[in-house]
C-alpha cells in the first residue's frame, strides 16, 4: 500500500446537515488517506465552518463560487497529488474498508484505471436501508457496451479512479450536466479495464435536496440523450436493442416523477413504457409500478402492508 499515493475528494455545495458525517466516514478509512481535500462550491450556510473544525485532522478546506459539480469536482483534481483518487458527495458516507480495498485492487491490477462498488441506499426519511449491487455485465466488453445505455458503475462516492487514466482521458465535462460521472465512467472503460468489488462499501443517502431529484423530468432526458450518442458508436447489429434498454430506463424514471407528482395517468403511460421495451431488466419493480398505477398508491399501499411477510429490518452498519 505504500506504493500508492491516495487522495480523497470531497465536494460541498449547502450540505451543512451532512458533511460533518462525511468527513468522519473518510476520516474512519481503515486505510488512512494521505490527502483529503473539501471543495466547497460556493455553499451559502455553515459548510465551510464546519469543514475547518477538522483542519487540525488533515482536511483542507477550497473554496470556490458556485460552478457545480463538475467544476468542483476538477478543482480537487487540480489540487491534489495522490497517483490514486476517490470522490465523496458531501451527503454520502464510506464505508471503513473502502480506500483500503479499492486501493489494493488498484495497486494489484495496473490495467485497471477505475474500481466501483456495491452500495448501501439509505432513505432516511423511510427509515430504510437495502444493499444495492451492481449490475455491470461479466465481461470487459459486456461493462462497455452496458454503459452506453445507463450509469452501470455508480455515482461518484463508490469510485476509485487512478489519476493517470484521467490525465490521459480527460476530467468531468461541465457540459454534461445531466450525467457528467457516467460520461467520464466511459471514457475511461474505453481505454482501461473496469474492476467491480462486490462489495457495499459506500452509502448512498437519500434526500430530498440532492441535485438528482432537484432536477426533475430534466434528467431522465439528459441521460437518454447521451445515451443516444454512446450508442451511435456501438455495432449496428446492437444498436436496436440497446436504444429500447434505454428508452425503458427513461420510462422507469420518468414513472417515478409522475407518481411523486401524483399525475396518474402518466404514470401509467410510463410505467407500462418501460415494461415493454425492456421487460428483462428489473421485471419484478416494472411489473410492481405497473400495479402502483392501476390501483392507486392508497389502494397499493394497504394491500402491501397487510401481505407483508418478510426477514426482519436490516442490522443498523456502525458507519450509520
Amino acid at each position: 500500500m505504500e506504493q500508492a499515493r491516495v487522495s480523497a475528494i470531497v465536494t460541498a455545495f449547502n450540505g451543512e446537515p451532512f458533511i460533518a458525517a462525511a468527513i468522519e466516514s473518510v476520516l474512519g478509512q481503515t486505510r488512512p488517506l494521505d490527502e483529503i481535500v473539501v471543495v466547497d462550491d460556493g455553499s451559502t450556510d455553515r459548510t465551510p465552518a464546519i469543514v475547518e473544525r477538522y483542519r487540525s485532522r488533515g482536511v483542507r478546506l477550497v473554496r470556490q463560487e458556485n460552478r457545480g459539480s463538475s467544476e468542483a469536482r476538477n478543482r480537487g483534481i487540480a489540487e491534489t497529488r495522490g497517483s490514486l483518487i476517490a470522490f465523496l458527495d458531501c451527503d454520502d458516507l464510506w464505508a471503513p474498508e473502502k480506500t483500503e480495498q479499492q486501493a489494493q485492487q488498484l495497486i494489484d491490477h495496473p490495467e485497471v484505471g477505475l474500481v466501483t462498488c456495491d452500495t448501501w441506499w439509505w432513505d432516511a426519511q423511510a427509515d430504510q436501508l437495502e444493499v444495492r449491487p451492481l449490475r455491470c455485465g461479466a465481461t470487459q466488453s459486456a461493462i462497455r457496451r452496458r454503459l452506453a445505455v445507463r450509469n452501470y458503475l455508480g455515482n461518484p462516492s463508490g469510485v476509485m479512479v487512478r489519476r493517470s487514466a484521467v490525465e490521459m482521458v480527460g476530467v468531468f465535462d461541465p457540459a454534461e450536466i445531466h450525467a457528467e460521472d457516467w460520461e467520464l465512467w466511459r471514457r475511461i472503460a474505453s481505454r482501461f479495464k473496469v474492476s467491480i468489488l462486490r462489495s457495499p462499501l459506500m452509502v448512498y443517502r437519500a434526500n430530498p435536496y440532492s441535485l438528482t431529484r432537484r432536477q426533475g423530468d430534466e434528467r431522465p432526458d439528459g441521460y437518454y440523450a447521451l445515451a443516444r450518442r454512446a450508442i451511435r458508436s456501438e455495432s449496428l447489429l446492437w444498436r436496436p436493442l440497446l436504444v429500447l434498454h434505454a428508452l425503458s430506463w427513461r420510462e422507469y424514471s420518468k414513472t417515478v416523477y409522475a407518481r411523486d407528482r401524483d399525475k396518474r395517468w402518466q404514470y401509467l403511460f410510463h410505467a407500462l413504457a418501460s415494461f415493454l421495451c425492456w421487460p428483462i431488466e428489473e421485471t419484478s419493480g416494472k411489473l410492481r409500478l405497473v400495479a402502483r398505477a392501476l390501483l392507486g398508491e392508497r389502494i397499493f399501499t394497504a394491500y402491501k402492508h397487510h401481505a407483508r411477510i418478510g426477514p426482519p429490518p436490516p442490522r443498523r452498519r456502525h458507519f450509520l
